[in-house]
């Protein structure tokens, strides 16, 4: 039975990030970066809010993304490794 509230739990939240994206944006306040996000075609436009140390995932590299904002905690160094894997990205740490 937990298998099962699991998978509806993460078709809810699919769903509500479909309903976000459709409007368009999706605003995520975070500690890390939702796996459910790679199951999304294209993202129009991704905030994500880091409440701690910024960690990007490296699938989150292939996702055909809009606009993209991150912010949180990062080194001068990590920054720039951010910067090279999303070019047009805005950075912003904290």
């Amino acid at each position: 039975i937990g298998w099962l509230v699991r998978i509806n739990d993460e078709e809810s939240t699919l769903s509500d990030l479909q309903k976000k994206n459709e409007r368009g944006a999706i605003h995520l306040r975070i500690k890390e970066v939702p796996t459910v996000l790679a199951k999304l075609e294209r993202i129009n436009r991704l905030i994500l809010d880091f409440t701690d140390k910024v960690v990007l995932p490296t699938w989150l590299d292939k996702l055909d993304i809009g606009d993209l904002s991150i912010s949180g905690k990062m080194t001068e160094e990590e920054k720039a490794e951010i910067q090279k894997r999303f070019p047009k990205a805005v950075i912003n740490n904290r």
